[in-house]
This record gives C-alpha cells, structure tokens and sequence, in this order.
C-alpha cells in the first residue's frame, strides 16, 4: 500500500484550514507513554483478562470485545465485574498522553470522535492550553446532551463508546456491540444533533487513524452515520496488520468506492509529526498560526446574519491576535428547533459577550433567529451594574443601524482604527470586571 503523496497531503491541510476535517481516533493509537512494544492499550487489557480464563475458552486473545465475552460468562462474573476491569486498568493512565496525540492536539481540529476508553487526546488538548468540550454516546439510555458547535481553542470530543464514569454506557462484549449497533440504527437513543450534522455534511471530510476497519462491524456504524458520498476525500492510516489482511484489498475496494476513504501507510507517530509541520508551513507564511488563548481570555459570541459570514471569519481571526477568543456557529445550525434551544443557553451561560455585526442585509430581515439572539442578549445585559458592557453594536457597513440597539455606542468596524476599538471596548471591561471581583 503507498504512502501519503503530496496530493494527499495538500486534500488533508486545506480540509483542516476550512475546518471541514472531522478527527476519528480509534483503538489503534492508544499506547501507554511508556510501551516500548507499542501494543495498544485495548489489546493488553484483552490479554490480561484472557490470561484468567481456562485454557482453550479465548479464540482471539487480542479482541477485547470477544475475550469480554467470553470473561462474562465465567461463573460468579456479572456485568459489574467487567465494567471494574476496564475502570481499573485504564485508571492508571487518566494524567497520561503521548506525543502523538501532543502533535494532533495542536492542529485546529473541532471535532474529534473517539472508540477508545483513553483520555490521552482530551489530556493532550489540555496540556497545549486548549479547553475541550467533552460528551459521549450511552448506547442504553437517552442522556441530554447540549453540544453546539465551538471552535478550535474549545474542540468537542466524543466518546461513541461510552465513558467509564458511567460504566454501563461503555461498550464492552459482543453482544454490547450488537445492541450498540441496533440502537444507532434505529436512532434510540439518538445520537446528538451536532454529532450527526456534521458527519452528513457532504463537506466534511474524515482522518481516521487507527480505527479498525478490518472489522466487519465498521461498516455497519460508517454508513449509518452517512460517511458517504462526500464531495471530498477522506484519510485512513491503518496498522501493518491490516495491510497484510488477507481480505485488505476487499476491504479497501470498498470504503474508496462507497465512501472515498483512501488508505495509506505510515506510522502514526512520524504522519502526526509531519502533519502539524506541514499545516504550521502552509500557513506560516501569511501569519495565520494561531496561539492558544489564556483560559482567563474574554470569549465572545458574534451575532450576524449568515449573508456576512466570510467577514465574520475574518473577524474571529482578527480578535483572536487581541487575545479574545469566539463563539461562532460554524454547522449553521440557525434553521431547526435544535439551535432555538441552544440560543438562551449559550448567551446567558457561555459567553462574557454579544458583539451585534450589523450590515444592510441584517437590517432588512424583519423575522430572523439573529433578532433571538439579540433579544436574549439585551435581557443578559440588564443583570450588568451600572457602567458595564455585554452588548456591544458593531457596523460591518456604515451607517447601518438597528433600531434596538441605538441607545448603546457602536464601534464602526468600516474605519481604520475601528477593529481595534473593538478590541479595546471588550478588554477594558473585561479588565474592570477581573478588578471588581478581587475581594
């Protein structure tokens, strides 16, 4: 099987530039920091248990979810006992990561799906200074999730298998993946909205490393979540077994034509590397590497109607060198019930303000969730003290107003000194707000 080619290599960083990359990190990477062998965590962890078992009982001494099946119905083990076991070994590296999962970190990804029970990314994104959001899949029971679109500096990561915090949530045995499977299928319970979004967008694009697709239950779960006809192509880097599979090119014949994932060989270590190179050159040279922000910076959602997007983009950019960070929804969830139930608890809990972009085209919409979001906000701002902001009225355009907002000062974006009057605004209050809670 051939390496990444440079053609490969250029698909790869203009889909994570445009954040159209969705992460997938499967078993395969999650080595112990200190495993010189490389072995994954979840094959130890299979053969450990498989050594407690009588002689002849395991077929498969490495596949975790059989040697779980197996260890279930020993006598006196109980659904409790597997659930300690996986708690038990995978405890000892909750503080741990690797430099592979360092490396990935720091590339601007804003959705990473794991089928691992390791917390090695969400350790890694904490150490590089990022502030994950994290939820997960609970294949038993519907569980209320909020998730909303964030953006680099806060990239979701979910677990699809569940979350050893709550034990019968993970996926463990045989017939856990059965059910698993059947319930995915069927929508009950439902994975969440975003989660869904953004794998159907036929923009989005997937880097899968080590995520099993020797497995014949991968297919199944790929196409239930409509991995599909995407106009671009997607990235899977597979462990050298895989490549010597007998049934390897079956397998690859598929997934190119009916879901236009193409498979390389690399080692994950030396591709993460070289990845986050690469990205950090192609955008080196216009000044775009983004350092992350302090967890004390303000953040900011940026209220604007969708028409406006691409100055919008540039704005985040733009606050960001000043040390703010952003709310945007990025999936555009704007349309369903979904983003109106998002809408109070994001600006009542998620943000320290509402910068309102206002242009020709918001003006001219007498009906539009934008006109939501700004009522919330106005209600948010009446909980201020005397002299402090949390609506701040911006002008992509000149002389354009809302009506709503003429009692408040506007910052006139379309001046040369007006980006940094805007910044100016939101730090200074921010500054204010930290001295008036020193005790």
């Amino acid at each position: 099987m051939e390496a990444l080619n440079e053609q490969d290599w250029r698909r790869l960083i203009l889909a994570i530039q445009r954040g159209q990359c969705v992460l997938l990190l499967g078993p395969g990477i999650a080595v112990a920091p200190d495993d010189g062998e490389a072995i994954p965590l979840r094959t130890r962890l299979a053969q450990m248990l498989a050594d407690k078992l009588p002689p002849g009982e395991v077929s498969n001494r490495d596949e975790l979810t059989h040697v779980l099946q197996v260890y279930h119905h020993q006598p006196g083990i109980d659904r409790c006992n597997l659930e300690w076991a996986v708690q038990e070994f995978y405890a000892r590296y909750d503080n741990a990561t690797t430099q592979l999962h360092q490396e990935l970190a720091q590339l601007p990804f804003t959705l990473c799906v794991s089928t691992t029970f390791d917390s090695f990314f969400l350790n890694a994104l904490r150490l590089v200074g990022k502030t994950p959001v994290y939820d997960f899949y609970h294949f038993r029971k519907k569980r209320d999730s909020y998730l909303m679109d964030t953006d680099p500096e806060r990239p979701i990561v979910y677990d699809l298998y569940g979350n050893r915090g709550e034990g019968d949530s993970l996926v463990l045995t045989e017939n856990d993946l059965l059910e698993f499977l059947i319930n995915v299928v069927r929508g009950i319970p439902p994975l969440p909205p975003l989660i869904t979004a953004r794998f159907r967008d036929l923009d989005t694009s997937f880097l899968f490393l080590g995520f099993g697709f020797r497995h014949w239950y991968v297919r199944i779960l790929l196409h239930v979540l409509q991995t599909y006809s995407h106009r671009s192509r997607s990235l899977a880097l597979e462990d050298a077994c895989f490549f010597t599979n007998p049934e390897q090119r079956q397998t690859v014949v598929f997934y190119e034509k009916a879901h236009c994932i193409g498979f390389r060989q690399q080692s994950w270590e030396s591709f993460a590397t070289d990845l986050r190179r690469r990205y950090e050159a192609s955008i080196s040279s216009v000044g775009q590497i983004k350092r992350p922000l302090p967890a004390e910076a303000p953040r900011v959602f940026l209220c604007h109607n969708h028409p406006d997007r691409e100055a919008v983009e540039r704005l985040v950019d733009q606050l960001h060198t000043f040390g703010i960070g952003t709310w945007l929804d990025r999936q555009n969830l704007r349309g369903g019930d979904n983003w109106e139930r998002q809408i109070p608890r994001v600006i009542q809990k998620q943000v320290d303000y509402v910068v309102v972009l206002q242009s020709s085209r918001m003006v001219g919409k007498v009906e539009s969730y934008f006109h939501k979001e700004i009522n919330e906000a106005l209600e948010r701002q009446k909980g201020f003290d005397e002299g402090f902001r949390f609506v701040i009225p911006a002008q992509l355009e000149h002389d354009v107003l809302l009506e709503k907002l003429a009692h408040l000062h506007t910052v006139d974006l379309t001046l040369p000194q007006g980006l940094k009057e805007l910044a100016d605004t939101i730090l200074e209050d921010w500054n204010w707000r930290g001295r008036q809670r020193i005790p």
